[in-house]
């Protein structure tokens, strides 16, 4: 296998990020340092490690506490083949060798995720919403409160445009709104009730 690699990254089932292997060696974990951070108690401080060897590319287990699978079964060095799926904790990376596989990937997540039956939530508990985003989307969501545009999100944050308008998606689903316009709408509207 050649070329780039691209992980759709999900936590706990939820669309988290799509992030690109740039790099000739990626550290996972839990730590901010890692080039794939993923913080969650159930992934070690530094749990894995994806290398480029020539043409292929490898995952390495760095003796974490819960262990690396791919594809269902527990690793300690394999190599990756394209399409793989790597669980980490509650995480799970789909790995996929080009940014328009990995898109459709996230949109996959996106529509199968939207189309499960939710619980049902008064409008006005915002709160309740709000735990039901991923670290990911509760940033991008964060940065929509300041009224930033997803342009300025995905500066702000140094991720893709795709990457924030895929997450946005998935926090109007969540919060009943069908634009950023309405989400700053109903964020008012609780401020005003409740003060």
């Amino acid at each position: 296998m050649t070329g780039e690699l691209f992980f759709v990254i999900r936590f706990s089932g939820m669309l988290e990020r799509v992030q690109q292997a740039e790099a000739a060696e990626m550290t996972i974990g839990r730590q901010a340092t890692n080039v794939v951070c993923l913080p969650n108690s159930a992934v070690s401080r530094n749990h894995a490690v994806l290398s480029r060897k020539r043409a292929e590319f490898l995952i390495r287990d760095l003796g974490s506490r819960n262990g690396t699978l791919l594809n269902g079964q527990r690793i300690v060095e394999a190599v990756l083949s394209v399409p793989a799926l790597i669980e980490i904790g509650p995480y799970q990376l789909k790995v996929c060798r080009d940014l328009n596989s990995a898109q459709e990937e996230a949109e996959g997540v996106i529509e199968s995720t939207c189309n499960q039956p939710g619980p049902n939530r008064p409008r006005s508990d915002r709160e309740q919403w709000e735990q039901q985003l991923t670290p990911a989307q509760h940033r991008v969501y964060k940065e929509f409160l300041c009224g930033r545009t997803e342009k300025e999100v995905a500066n702000a944050l140094k991720i893709s445009i795709h990457t924030v308008h895929t997450h946005s998606r998935a926090i109007y689903t969540k919060f009943e709104v069908s634009s950023r316009g309405e989400l700053l709408s109903q964020f008012a509207n609780h401020l005003t009730q409740h003060h």
